[in-house]
């Protein structure tokens, strides 16, 4: 078929452009109908199949491939081996000019990361489809096992005394100077925590207070803490005598109530008879500690570290001896941040104990056989 000039129907449309090849307005594009000699200039069809011609047509400096990986069997997979060979470069070809048109790149490589890419986002949208909802679990609870309970953090136990403090010192005011005041176990009972429990214990070692409670002054603090998966509140107060009483607060069911044990120091044996009571085996003591050299014979300051006892309502020097190296010696030592080189060390500590006789040795010495735990508060 000839060809035929442009009709008014079918026009050939040109942007005219400035000598540099740049549009004359770069604001707006003027198009114009081109005339019969700028249309005989135009390639034909035959021209321009005849330029398109494989022989003519110069290809791009094919891509190298890597060898292909393959597994048989239980053979396991190995990544293809780094080729040293570098990617070699056309030569031939002039150096990129910012200002010409690029050359189009590699089809087949265009398609290939296509493709990856296409695949990578279709295993990540199945893997999502397939994958079952897990129950969201609160920043503040531990995952739990079947026989592990969920654990609350230590920072939500402690939340209600930050936020209440003025709720939290009226509670434990109130409770304090009830207990104080009480003449009568049965009025005990009412303020504390458990007193099923300690019913037996408040009938054996329970005496009234002897001196009225001093409402202020510089021996009145406060404080709470916690010790395992309970939070406490604790007041130290001076009474009248200028004795001092450290009463400590637990919250039960919303409700706050004195933790008898701990404010007492309870021990198995009565304080004043510890000494008293030969062949004492696991026996509980809330105490003092504090770590000191101390080297009889029989236990060796080289086999033994030495801990001087301070147990409410006895006034003996009583001491306990703890084989180095074994576990509750290192427990010992953790809680007064022995090996701990960044913090102060503390010179005493309250905690409670076990306790056995230290045979061969004084009645005043004692084997600490295990470390419950750190304050005078049951977990």
């Amino acid at each position: 078929m000839e060809n035929q000039p442009p009709s008014e129907a079918d026009p050939v449309w040109k942007i005219p452009v400035d000598g540099a090849g740049v549009p004359a307005d770069s604001h707006s594009v003027r198009l114009r109908v081109l005339d019969e000699h700028e249309v005989a200039e135009l390639d034909s069809p035959h021209e321009l199949v005849s330029r398109l011609q494989p022989e003519n047509v110069r290809l791009p400096h094919p891509m190298r491939r890597a060898a292909a990986v393959t597994t048989a069997g239980n053979e396991p997979h190995r990544a293809p081996a780094e080729s040293a060979e570098q990617l070699q470069t056309n030569r031939d070809e002039p150096d990129w000019d910012p200002g010409a048109t690029p050359r189009a790149a590699s089809g087949r490589a265009s398609l290939a990361l296509a493709a990856g890419a296409f695949a990578i986002v279709l295993a990540g949208g199945l893997l999502l489809l397939m994958r079952q909802e897990e129950p969201e679990i609160p920043q503040n609870v531990s995952a739990a096992g079947p026989n592990k309970p969920a654990v609350v953090a230590r920072e939500d136990r402690l939340q209600w005394y930050r936020e209440n403090p003025d709720l939290a010192g009226t509670e434990a005011n109130a409770l304090l100077d009830a207990y104080v005041r009480a003449t009568t176990v049965e009025e005990v009972l009412g303020l504390v925590r458990a007193p099923d429990r300690i019913e037996p214990l408040l009938r054996d070692r329970w005496r009234p207070f002897t001196s009225p409670l001093r409402t202020a002054g510089p021996g009145f603090e406060r404080d709470f803490s916690d010790i395992g998966a309970t939070a406490f509140y604790c007041i130290t107060a001076e009474l009248e005598n200028f004795t001092k009483a450290r009463v400590y607060f637990v919250r039960i069911n919303g409700k706050m109530k004195i933790d008898w044990e701990a404010s007492a120091a309870y021990s198995a044996v009565a304080a004043d008879k510890l000494t008293a009571t030969p062949g004492l085996h696991a026996t509980e003591v809330r105490c003092i500690i504090e770590a000191r050299d101390i080297s009889m014979p029989g236990y060796p300051a080289g086999e033994y570290n030495g801990y001087l006892l301070t147990v409410p309502g006895n006034q003996e020097l009583l001491w306990g001896l703890a084989r180095i190296g074994s576990e509750v010696d290192e427990m010992l030592l953790d809680s007064l941040d022995r090996g701990r080189f960044l913090l102060e060390l503390k010179t005493s500590e309250r905690v409670t104990l076990e306790i056995d006789e230290a045979r061969g040795a004084p009645a005043n010495y004692f084997l600490i056989s295990k470390f419950k735990h750190v304050e005078w508060v049951s977990p």
